[in-house]
């Protein structure tokens, strides 16, 4: 009988892919099976005694001390060193493997780079250039937005790894959405994810319409450039206001338009609130990076109820804009280092280009990925693996820079306008500098350091004065988590630790860098960056619980760690509920103006025995805004205010008054309470007239309403002409 041939050996298994995810990739990216990308480092041997306790015992001790910060701040130093001593016991738990922590896994690096396409490229840079020539005039019209779109989607082609096959993405995504129709299967962990998303929801939207109550003078300056959008100015860079950038007017412009809000403070406030909650699921993505699921979940939690992001997120201004846009440019760059992947670092470029349309702070963005780059090349081994970060970072730089190209068109025939706000607070363009310059960084350097547990700054409508930003809770595991994590540096050299201690300075600059000002140094807002990295290492102690008590109390007790976890959560969360909606509440019900109070008086006078146009208010230095007047009574293009006046100069005011007294029908005039002088003045020119003082809550925010009917002034009683 003839030989059998032998039976084909098997192939070598092909490389496992995470499974296709069912989203969209900038919301969420394939979860990889956690067997597949973590690794254990629990130690081996019994922990007996209080070694056990080492985690527990650093966090009473971390808690105690911050409370202590907060309570007793002119005898910090005791408080300081129960700080060392629960560094000191978390970092030797750490240090013994006692809290078993995970490490993420990162892809071999592929064997070569994908090609650039050529022509792609040269479409890119030609479209670029007609969109920079077109923009010059400072105005988005239908040419320059499809040079725009054209020169972005040209340069994603040019670096795209894998082919370029439209009709294929289109076949893939409607399969997957064939698959989700078919049954979506929502494991306990997604419920988890879902509910702390709703937790952040809830922080950010309730009682939204109350918390702040009354705008300030940047609403109005920030609702005028709405009012310009829908009246069909489509401006790239809105030059009032010592220029801003365009993303928050257009925001607000489809939100007054499309939810029917109108110009209004709400307007304003539902745009921010959505890019807060927009910013929590990124930052889970982010914390994930860094040391798994759990520790994303935590980095979540904390930030979904802290009172940091909720502030700027209901503020109505530009603010979250910054950390909204930061935390997926960075979370896509920790991406693309660890799994090799290039077309995330486009998606990291897109972001970035998306912050510098929005909050003047974000132009730190692009520094951040250039830190991330620079210590991801200086931990590789391999001359590649360096050259590919540099590369990388320039990939993602052409696609910021098509991002941002309309702005870049527009501003550069106004260069000291874009640039004016960061020069004043940075060079001596507006003031000298208060001390030497040595002196005045590492003084702001200090300053801002000390936010998260000593003192948050002096900026009143963004920070309760005289506290730390971080509660008591998360201000301890914060600085745990540092202390950690530089632990975990020196012992593994992962470059995602060191990355995460450097860029809270990094992101922190806007602040910092307030050397003509030091007096806004730090300010919550400018630094809103730094919140991504700062509530990661927050996590870090209470994402260990979990892990630290199936290791020293046995796997059917982890469910402890779980508890303990939760149960810190909740605490956060009810302090943080404090701080939002009455610490900062109040302060805001006693600093700001009641305009709307006066808008709605304005109101109620023209619905009933008068109208808009018959109303007038009386300015007085430093008392109400007369633009938010209208804007809250129902006219936002009239400007309230009677007459132009200095605490000094009454002149233009007393004639305006006297001319008032020559008009006929009713009227009425607002003033401040304590303005003695425009109250004697309506007494003598309107005797007839009717006063009442309008109550406020807050003692010293009262103004007074001076009702003149018809017929009531001296000429008219007196017979004169009316």
């Amino acid at each position: 009988a003839p030989t059998p041939e032998p039976l084909p050996q098997p192939e070598a298994a092909p490389e496992l892919l995470p499974p296709p995810t069912t989203v969209s990739p900038l919301i969420a990216v394939p979860q990889p099976a956690e067997e597949d990308v973590v690794r254990y480092t629990f130690p081996t041997g019994a922990r007996q005694g209080l070694r056990r306790l080492r985690l527990p015992l650093a966090l009473l001790l971390a808690m105690v001390a911050q409370r202590g910060l907060e309570l007793a701040r002119n005898t910090p130093a005791p408080f300081v060193v129960l700080y060392l001593l629960a560094a000191g016991l978390a970092g030797w738990a750490w240090w013994d493997g006692d809290l078993g922590f995970r490490q993420i896994e990162a892809r071999e690096p592929a064997e070569g780079e994908a090609p650039v396409r050529a022509v792609p490229l040269l479409l890119a840079l030609l479209f670029g250039l007609l969109t920079f020539l077109l923009t010059r005039g400072n105005e988005f019209n239908a040419l320059n937005l499809l040079t725009w779109a054209v020169a972005l989607a040209s340069a994603v082609a040019a670096f795209w790894e894998g082919p370029l096959n439209p009709r294929r993405w289109v076949e893939s995504l409607a399969a997957r959405l064939r698959a989700w129709r078919a049954g979506v299967v929502l494991t306990p962990w997604h419920g988890l994810l879902l509910l702390v998303l709703a937790v952040a929801a809830f922080f950010r939207f309730w009682r939204l319409d109350a918390l702040p109550y009354d705008m300030w003078s940047d609403h109005a300056e920030k609702l005028l450039d709405v009012m310009d959008v829908l009246r069909g100015q489509y401006s790239i860079f809105f030059p009032r206001n010592t220029g801003r950038e365009p993303f928050q007017f257009y925001l607000a412009a489809a939100t007054a338009k499309w939810l029917g809000t109108g110009i209004s403070f709400m307007t304003l406030k539902l745009g921010t609130a959505l890019l807060g909650l927009f910013t929590v699921p990124y930052i889970y993505l982010f914390a994930r990076e860094i040391g798994g699921r759990r520790l994303g979940l935590a980095a979540m939690a904390l930030a979904a109820v802290g009172f940091w992001p909720t502030v700027i997120s209901r503020a109505g201004l530009r603010f979250p804009l910054y950390p909204a846009f930061a935390a997926p440019a960075l979370y896509y760059t920790l991406r693309a280092f660890r799994l090799r992947q290039r077309n995330a670092m486009l998606l990291a470029g897109f972001f970035a280009g998306l912050a510098l349309h929005g909050y003047s702070p974000g132009r730190v963005v692009p520094l951040a990925m250039a830190l991330a780059a620079l210590l991801y090349g200086l931990h590789q081994r391999e001359r590649d693996e360096k050259l590919r970060a540099f590369y990388w970072l320039m990939v993602a730089g052409v696609i910021a820079l098509m991002v941002f190209m309309p702005l870049l068109g527009a501003v550069s025939e106004m260069p000291q306008l874009f640039l004016g706000r960061m020069m004043t607070r940075l060079t001596q363009a507006e003031r000298p500098y208060p001390g030497p310059i040595w002196r005045l960084l590492l003084g702001n350097l200090w300053n801002g350091l000390r936010m998260f547990g000593w003192d948050m700054g002096q900026i009143w409508v963004i920070a309760i004065l005289g506290r730390p930003l971080l509660d008591w809770v998360t201000g301890a595991l914060f600085h745990l988590g540092a202390a950690i994590t530089l632990l975990r540096y020196l012992r593994r050299r992962d470059w995602r630790d060191l990355f995460v201690l450097l860029s809270i300075p990094l992101l922190m600059l806007p602040s910092m860098l307030a050397l003509a000002f030091p007096g806004e140094n730090p300010a919550p807002q400018r630094a809103g960056g730094a919140l991504i990295p700062a509530y990661t290492l927050a996590a870090i102690p209470l994402a260990a619980l979990v892990r630290w008590a199936r290791h020293n109390l046995g796997a059917r007790m982890q469910a402890l760690g779980a508890v303990a976890a939760l149960l810190l959560t909740l605490q956060a969360g009810w302090l943080n509920y404090g701080l939002v909606f009455d610490r900062y509440a109040e302060q805001m019900r006693i600093g700001l103006w009641n305009t709307r109070a006066i808008g709605q008086v304005i109101h109620g006078f023209a619905t009933s025995v008068g109208d808009y146009e018959n109303a007038y208010v009386i300015p007085y230095p430093h008392w109400v805004d007369t633009r938010l007047v209208g804007m809250t009574a129902g006219v936002p293009e009239k400007d309230y205010a009677l007459c132009y006046r200095t605490r000094d100069d009454y002149a233009a005011c007393e004639r305006a008054l006297r001319e008032l007294a020559e008009q006929d029908g009713a009227r009425i005039v607002i003033f401040k309470h304590d303005d003695a002088t425009t109250e004697a003045l309506l007494w003598e020119l309107f005797p007839s007239g009717v006063l009442r003082l309008h109550p406020a809550a807050a003692k010293g925010r009262e103004f007074k309403v001076f009702f003149i009917p018809p017929g009531g002034s001296q000429e008219e009683q007196a017979g004169g002409p009316r």
